[in-house]
């Protein structure tokens, strides 16, 4: 049992002979006990347990009664049994940086040279990596002007600025990025306008393939579905969410299922109060939901955050705005030239 301050007579009455379960639903500050007559196992792989509240758990006695403060407020503990004992180790970890010698840079750095020198267009390029083994990595992303990270490599902004004013096919000479050695070829410069297949499919083919696999779940499921008859439809069970009251217009994510914002937004239609709601395409599924009941909550920091969400919108419209108004005065952005 867990509460904010102890009353001791609270701790008497259940030496006593007062129900514990009664006293849980009274008194408890810990609303998940409350469903659990206030029992709960324990692992000690658990390591987000207080301290003081681990001690009496595992180093105790079954039969062990105690009343104990933590960073969390008071506990009333009754040990009820132990099983399981196993050895338990600590480990530590002293940590340090494994950094390259002057003879490996400067042997990598040499390396890089050879292969600039001699790798002088995209075929020789191409033999040379095979014949040494060296690492090819393609970037398939298109890379802007103003770009700072190229691939995995976080601070490739002098490369890119050297892209930009190389042409199809060059090779640079090495750069020193991310403590590697780069030689970079471009490989293709794309026109201004909408970007070619072969450009564009890396970009959207998730999500393209996600929508076609939703039209699909959808059509099995119909129009129309129960509960029941979608989770039979592929074999899974009937979850709850929200019991918390965590989905609010404010939500980010729903608890145990992830990112869905068109399954938080229709958890505040209403009609699915009636019945079940037609197929939504998620993030990461498709879902079928029926809402239990949809209640109110009183003003509360969570407000706050809303409002300030609703101020990033607007910013985030305001500069698409902007954006879009740069398009139709034909301004170019030339900063990279600068920095």
């Amino acid at each position: 049992m867990a509460l904010k301050s102890a009353p001791p007579w609270i701790a008497a009455a259940i030496q006593g002979g007062a129900d514990f379960n009664a006293m849980v639903l009274m008194y408890s500050d810990d609303q998940g006990s409350k469903t659990t007559a206030g029992e709960y196992d324990f692992s000690p792989s658990q390591t987000n347990l207080a301290p003081e509240f681990a001690e009496v758990i595992f180093n105790g006695k079954p039969g062990d009664k105690k009343v104990v403060r933590t960073d969390f407020g008071w506990h009333y503990i009754e040990v009820l049994s132990q099983k399981n004992f196993e050895p338990a180790y600590k480990v530590a970890y002293l940590a340090k940086p494994i950094l390259a010698t002057d003879e490996t840079v400067n042997s990598a750095s040499a390396k890089a040279t050879k292969l600039a020198g001699e790798a002088r267009d995209a075929k020789s390029l191409e033999a040379y990596v095979v014949k040494n083994g060296i690492q090819k990595v393609d970037v398939p992303d298109l890379v802007k002007e103003s770009d700072h990270k190229l691939g995995g490599l976080q601070d490739a902004r002098q490369l890119i600025k050297w892209a930009f004013d190389a042409k199809a096919g060059e090779v640079s000479e090495p750069f020193s990025i991310d403590d590697q050695f780069v030689v970079a070829i471009v490989n293709r410069i794309q026109p201004e306008g909408l970007p070619d297949v072969k450009t564009a499919r890396p970009l959207v083919e998730l999500t393209v393939r996600n929508l076609k696999k939703a039209e699909q779940i959808s059509k099995k499921l119909t129009a129309t579905p129960t509960l029941e008859s979608a989770a039979a439809a592929y074999g899974v069970p009937v979850q709850t969410a929200g019991a918390d009251s965590t989905i609010t217009m404010s939500a980010q994510i729903i608890n145990g299922i992830g990112n869905e914002p068109k399954v938080i937004g229709a958890s505040f239609n209403k009609n699915f109060e009636k019945k079940a709601s037609e197929p939504i395409p998620g993030t990461n599924g498709v879902y079928v939901i029926k809402i239990s009941g949809i209640g109110t909550k009183a003003d509360s920091p969570e407000l706050a955050q809303l409002l300030s969400q609703r101020s990033r919108m607007l910013t985030q419209q305001l500069s698409g705005w902007l954006e879009s108004l740069r398009k139709i005065a034909d301004v170019k952005d030339e900063r990279s030239k600068f920095f």
